[in-house]
């Protein structure tokens, strides 16, 4: 348990009231690391990857005013998706997603709605809005069907997609360098 002590050129306060539980949940993690990104017209990478890669300057840029975007984490790698992100691109605010509903699925073909969302409007570009799934299952693909822009009527961009979990994931075997963002050392 925790008590806090409030302390100044007057004197000591005496205790709070304790607090035993949790101070801070547990983290969450992008969990689309390794698989695979697509979308409903089959867009040659990196187009629908561009929205997996940290980046969302680099968008996933569609021709129409609805569209899918999915990522498969791969056989046998369902996870729990606890919360997700959209983040608009640095392009138009019409062009933004509008309306959508996030599935879920674990053979491709049979979707579950997980979180629907209308009237979506983003205020910042390029930053993300973070959306709470209700029920969490694991599944193994992730879809974000968007069902209606901000009035653009020819495009839809999306700056990122980020599937949040708390179980983590195994990264792949690979070489990879670790930099301290403060000092890129």
């Amino acid at each position: 348990y925790y008590v806090v002590q409030a302390k100044n050129s007057v004197g000591t306060s005496g205790n709070s009231p304790e607090f035993s539980a949790a101070l801070l949940p547990a983290p969450l993690a992008d969990i689309a690391i390794g698989g695979t990104a697509s979308d409903n017209d089959n867009s040659t990478p990196p187009n629908a990857a561009n929205a997996f890669d940290h980046n969302p300057g680099s968008e996933w840029f569609h021709q129409g005013t609805n569209g899918w975007l999915q990522y498969d984490l791969g056989a046998g790698n369902a996870q729990v998706l606890k919360r997700y992100t959209v983040s608009s691109s640095g392009d138009l605010v019409p062009r933004d997603p509008k309306d959508w509903q996030l599935l879920g699925s674990n053979d491709g073909t049979t979707w579950t709605t997980l979180d629907s969302q209308t009237n979506q409007l983003f205020a910042n570009r390029l930053l993300p809005t973070t959306y709470v799934i209700a029920n969490p299952a694991a599944y193994r693909y992730y879809r974000l069907n968007v069902t209606a822009n901000n009035g653009d009527g020819v495009f839809l961009d999306v700056g990122e997609l980020g599937l949040l979990g708390d179980s983590g994931r195994i990264i792949p075997d690979g070489t990879y360098c670790v930099v301290n963002r403060n000092s890129n050392e």
